[in-house]
């Protein structure tokens, strides 16, 4: 199978968004004042700055907190805010960092700290799917994974585009794979190949696509459009890496679909059959034989329409 079949089966499969990693992401105007970047801090600011660089975290938090109340409209709140969350972040307070940081992201989206705060905000996200728990009352663990796939969520809306974006659905749809989710795995990794054809790491994005959309098979007795599915992303892997695909077994994937596709259309010609339409029946036999002639179904496919010739 050479590139331009490549193309046709992606073609089938894949919807490409245009362009849109290669432009920088539009972002909101700023809505409330702020100082330029570089201008000197307030003493408070710089007095937390200095406590949070000689690991004193709590204290930083104490004085940040009491300035952000007293100063609301700062020019430098997105600064306060920032600072707020490191100092969150350093006691591993993660979802109160998190707010922190994304009052920043709402607020003042022109802040020369917007991007650090969203690569802190992935960091948090993929955190909570790894299993840290948050704190209720700052003591009583819960489980956090559901704010985790919310919190990569606004990662991936904040700056919809960006490579940090693309690390966000990257790490939800190996969370959402993990746990066995696959219809939403596939979706996601799918939104990565439409939606990011820049991504790194994309033949095993391919693959983990083919995956999920296989395991989402269940019998014949199910829908079967998965496996048709599964079939064109493996071939597509075959075709664009085929020392990858190699590595990964996928002639030996693409042989077991194609004995699960038999399997369903002899239970089809068994539906028939028990139905007494005998004609349908063996219209499927027949296709069996022909497209399937490897597969032990071909086999009873031909002693069934021996037997009823």
């Amino acid at each position: 199978m050479n590139r331009n079949i490549a193309l046709v089966l992606t073609g089938l499969m894949f919807i490409l968004s245009a362009g849109c990693a290669d432009k920088k992401p539009k972002r909101q105007d700023v809505t409330l004042p702020m100082a330029e970047m570089g201008a000197p801090l307030p003493g408070e600011l710089e007095t937390a700055q200095a406590n949070l660089d000689a690991g004193q975290n709590k204290k930083a938090y104490k004085s940040l907190a009491k300035w952000i109340e007293k100063n609301p409209r700062s020019p430098y709140m997105d600064r306060a805010l920032f600072l707020k969350g490191n100092a969150l972040f350093a006691r591993e307070h993660y979802f109160d960092a998190y707010l922190a940081y994304d009052k920043l992201l709402e607020d003042y989206s022109a802040s020369g700290h917007f991007e650090q705060a969203i690569e802190k905000e992935l960091v948090i996200g993929k955190l909570f799917l790894a299993g840290h728990k948050r704190k209720i009352l700052n003591f009583i663990p819960i489980s956090a994974r559901g704010d985790g796939l919310e919190i990569l969520d606004k990662v991936a809306s904040h700056w919809a585009g960006s490579e940090l974006a693309a690390q966000a659905l990257l790490a939800q749809a190996e969370y959402f794979f993990s746990v066995g989710r696959f219809s939403e795995a596939q979706s996601t990794y799918q939104l990565l190949l439409d939606s990011y054809p820049r991504v790194g790491n994309r033949r095993e994005i391919l693959l983990r696509s083919a995956e999920s959309t296989h395991a989402q098979y269940k019998n014949s007795e199910y829908d079967t459009t998965c496996l048709r599915e599964a079939l064109i992303r493996y071939r597509q892997l075959l075709s664009l890496y085929p020392e990858y695909a190699a590595e990964r077994e996928v002639a030996g994937r693409i042989e077991r679909i194609q004995w699960q596709q038999a399997l369903e259309m002899y239970d089809t010609a068994g539906f028939y059959l028990r139905t007494k339409r005998l004609g349908a029946a063996k219209h499927y036999w027949t296709l069996i034989s022909k497209e399937y002639p490897e597969t032990e179904w071909a086999t009873l496919s031909n002693a069934m329409l021996e037997k009823h010739n």
